[in-house]
């Protein structure tokens, strides 16, 4: 139900949307099974319905509020998968929770719960207590530390070949075609310089007027080679220049080539006329054209034309192969020279560039989460200490997760890194449940927070299983998912069960 009221509201105000959320819709539903499943759990327990809704609804009004919250803060980015999935998660979890108040208590029977196997191992997940044992809690504490010094070296990939399948004999394929169009698979880079304009003329004619500059710099530098259409291809003024000239040229040689030429052809023995359309050629009167004229050879440089089809300007690429030694100081002559109407890349600079602007991205992502997070539980539980003691266990739970992947030399990439606001979403939740279990046993003197453990030992086993069951794929990107998955579950799970109960038993002794 969330899924079809997310789909059927943006389809009210949205065209298409990105695959990415599409696709990621199945992650999110991991979160949003949350809301039903603590509610059934809650009233198996309970026996009546109307109670188990009055005491259940806080926590997860206040889950939803703050998960829903962490997403809105990924629709102010540029990025458009990431605007549409922060609308789309918003929209599906706050669907559920709908669903979920009001329309799944009248269908709910109430029933005896059998006892299984299967109950029983969440039972005994459910009444563990580390928060009494001091050598875990101590454990934990010198854990912190230690996984929040590691927590520094977390890093970030951003060179995608590294989340691509391949197998052995396709990356053989592959270096042996590098070696064929570049030397070798290592020892050249290119290099891209792109002029735009509102135009495709336009565009051609700017970069037109850097190619003398561009062929200088590649002379410069032994092995430098140029591969631009500006030679085959060219604006209207580039065109009506090289008629003048070719004009100027015919016209200076116009008897070599003319009477001269066919006097010479009858003595080396040819007839009279066997030259004349060489000869009609030469004399021939050429106009500018459209590039549509020249189509056929488009398609042959259509690689190096890219048209944006939002704001209508054209842009040409000259791609420059250079031998890797020589990238920077190329690419540094390069951007010295270039007008403001244009830009050079190589892919490590775009690489680097792209893994900056996501680690600006994330920054952000991460710090809006955490303070819109952090102030609804402050507006819910109207106090500032309760909203900061549930904040913490995020917090800590977030360092382990840096730090496990330091250690283990696990990489935040392009795939899991998104994977990561959902473990804070769900960190969120279980914080909330266990929070609210406790305050509700020192409130009404009844057991809460064991069925509150249950429900969510359950909820973590569903996203072990559909995601960690991945650590087993070939595929790379896959793999990763389930690597955080795995660590990010745990961290989360752990801290709940031991950071509340630890904190409010401290202070209810008090």
């Amino acid at each position: 139900m969330g899924v079809a009221l997310a789909l059927g509201l943006l389809s009210l105000f949205r065209q298409d949307i990105s695959l990415i959320v599409v696709g990621i819709s199945s992650i999110i539903v991991g979160i949003a099974v949350n809301y039903p499943l603590h509610l059934i759990a809650h009233a198996s327990h309970t026996r009546d319905m109307r109670q188990a809704l009055s005491e259940i609804i806080s926590p997860l009004i206040i889950g939803n509020i703050t998960t829903v919250g962490a997403f809105c803060a990924l629709i102010p980015l540029q990025a458009a998968a990431l605007r549409d999935l922060g609308i789309f998660s918003a929209l599906l979890l706050i669907g559920t929770i709908l669903f979920v108040i009001l329309w799944l208590p009248h269908i709910v029977k109430m029933k005896a719960l059998e006892q299984s196997h299967s109950t029983r191992l969440l039972d005994w997940i459910a009444d563990l207590s580390l928060e009494r044992n001091r050598w875990a809690v101590g454990l934990i504490a010198v854990l912190t530390v230690v996984f929040g010094w590691f927590s520094l070296r977390t890093g970030f990939d951003a060179n995608m070949s590294h989340i691509n399948y391949m197998t052995t004999q396709q990356r053989a394929d592959l270096e042996f075609l590098q070696q064929l169009t570049q030397g070798t698979a290592t020892d050249r880079q290119s290099i891209y310089v792109v002029t735009g304009g509102g135009s495709i003329n336009e565009a051609l004619e700017r970069s037109q007027q850097i190619q003398d500059t561009l062929c200088s710099i590649a002379d410069r530098h032994k092995g430098c080679t140029i591969r631009s259409r500006n030679r085959f291809l060219c604006s209207a003024e580039e065109q009506a220049r090289r008629i003048d000239r070719w004009q100027r040229f015919t016209a200076q040689y116009t008897q070599l080539l003319g009477s001269q030429l066919t006097e010479q052809a009858v003595a080396q023995g040819f007839s009279s006329d066997a030259f004349v359309p060489f000869s009609q050629t030469m004399s021939r009167q050429y106009q500018v054209q459209n590039l549509s004229y020249f189509n056929p050879l488009q398609s042959i440089y259509e690689a190096h034309l890219s048209t944006d089809s939002l704001s209508g300007r054209y842009r040409i690429v000259t791609a420059l192969s250079v031998p890797s030694a020589a990238t920077d100081s190329v690419h540094r002559e390069i951007t010295a020279m270039l007008p403001s109407t244009a830009f050079c890349f190589d892919i490590e600079s775009l690489n680097s560039t792209l893994a900056g602007n996501l680690t600006d991205n994330f920054n952000y992502v991460g710090w809006a989460c955490a303070l819109i997070v952090f102030l609804f539980l402050w507006f819910s539980f109207r106090n500032f200490k309760l909203a900061l003691l549930t904040f913490l266990p995020m917090t800590i739970s977030w360092i382990w997760i840096l730090g496990i992947m330091a250690i283990l030399g696990i990489q935040f990439n392009l795939v899991n890194v998104i994977l990561a606001t959902f473990i804070f979403g769900q960190g969120d939740d279980y914080t909330i449940f266990v929070t609210e279990g406790c305050l509700y046993e020192r409130k009404h003197g009844r057991q809460m927070l064991a069925a509150h453990k249950r429900s969510i030992a359950l909820s973590a086993l569903i996203m072990f299983i559909g995601i960690g069951s991945l650590i087993f794929a070939q595929h790379p990107a896959l793999r990763s998912l389930a690597e955080v998955t795995i660590v990010g579950m745990f961290s989360v799970v752990l801290m709940a069960y031991v950071i509340p109960p630890l904190f409010l038993k401290v202070k209810s002794e008090e």
